[in-house]
């Protein structure tokens, strides 16, 4: 009899045993690109910010690294085109890391850019703006218009998109839906402070009583940016590459990682 109490306390032990899954090298990671880069205007070395945009998940529909999580790379190669590049043969460049991000267990999961490992090279062709629609195209020709989109899309370098009521106006004219429920909700601001930590490096995962309305308003603002492409004011111009926040990217899981699950 005076083992009961033990035995059951060995029993309530390995019945709370947290789950675990296995995230397998190789998995893909969908992201979009958190800022402004250009070949020859991104330094060397300097630290960027991608989101990703889809829940990664086990083979038994198990959450591994949520959408909304941050991965972080670097600039891994910044050359801009010279008046010379066609005859020396050295076109713009522009390369990056992709080197990790934060799984649902906060443990940091180790990513590469490529499958191969290699950096990513943007280019003309995976940085090109999809197709922007009428309403927008008509909206960029009108002056005062256009300046509401610039203030709108300005958090992504990191300031102010301005007076909600303007935000409001502007997004319920583009059909902006999450970017109104922001503003609608005065939550502007807190929109603005998130986007910042993002570019400052300090964010793993956007989380807060609004994260779904958050994460879903940066993702339609990033590809508002996206969809813009050099048609506003803010850019590098000349004949070099341009990567605009939104520019789908697809990172690797370099090695495999046990993730504690709910």
């Amino acid at each position: 009899m005076r083992f009961a109490p033990l035995l059951l306390v060995l029993l309530i032990a390995c019945s709370a045993e947290t789950p675990t899954a296995t995230l397998e090298a190789g998995t893909e990671i969908p992201l979009i690109l958190m800022q402004q880069l250009s070949a020859g205007g991104s330094k060397e070395g300097e630290e960027i910010a991608f989101m990703v945009t889809e829940d990664i998940k086990s083979f038994d529909n198990r959450i591994l690294i949520p959408r909304g999580a941050i991965a972080y790379g670097r600039v891994n190669w910044s050359r801009s085109a010279g008046a010379l590049s066609k005859i020396t043969n050295e076109p713009p460049r522009l390369a990056v890391t992709i080197d990790r991000v934060t799984s649902i267990d906060n443990r940091t999961v180790m990513l590469q850019a490529t499958e191969a490992g290699e950096p990513f090279h943007f280019s003309g062709k995976n940085t090109s703006p999809r197709s922007a629609t009428d309403m927008l195209d008509r909206s960029l020709k009108d002056e005062q218009t256009r300046s509401q989109i610039e203030s709108l899309l300005a958090a992504f370098e990191g300031k102010s998109m301005g007076d909600d009521r303007v935000i409001r106006e502007i997004a319920e004219k583009l059909g902006l839906q999450q970017t109104e429920k922001m503003a609608r909700g005065h939550s502007i601001k807190d929109l603005e402070g998130i986007i910042q930590q993002v570019l400052d490096g300090r964010a793993t995962r956007i989380v807060g009583g609004e994260t779904t309305l958050i994460i879903d308003t940066i993702a339609e603002l990033a590809g508002l940016r996206f969809s813009v492409g050099d048609r506003i004011a803010g850019v590098f111009r000349g004949p070099t590459i341009h990567a605009y926040p939104g520019t789908p990217v697809t990172a690797y899981v370099a090695e495999p990682k046990i993730i504690e699950t709910n």
